[in-house]
């Protein structure tokens, strides 16, 4: 019986919380940022490593950049992994990264 309601009390619980935290932005795009650099390079610059389609992000204007951000979200422009990476971030956490690359001294070696 005290099986049952701890069971009961925890579906409960993680039915009540789990719209709060899905609702929950990260507040740092400097933590967010740091996801671009594995394609992108450290700093935003073109990777060594990145072939072809990946570009650097350093010296894009923030509305170039969420504006590419947001087409990647709602699938208005094509990409191979973008597509998924820009649909786990809200609207503001994607505009805040956009702010952030954008700023001249967040993107120099």
């Amino acid at each position: 019986m005290q099986l049952r309601w701890v069971k009961t009390a925890s579906l409960l619980f993680m039915g009540f919380y789990q719209p709060l935290a899905m609702a929950v932005e990260f507040s740092d795009p400097e933590i967010i940022v740091h996801n671009c650099y594995g394609c992108h390079g450290a700093k935003a610059q073109k990777s060594p490593v990145a072939k072809g389609a990946v570009p650097s992000l350093q010296a894009l204007p923030a509305s170039y950049i969420i504006e590419s951000l947001t087409d990647f979200k709602y699938d208005k422009r094509e990409g191979t992994i973008m597509n998924r990476i820009a649909k786990g971030y809200t609207e503001g956490e994607l505009s805040a990264v956009a702010s952030y690359l954008a700023a001249p001294t967040n993107n120099k070696p």
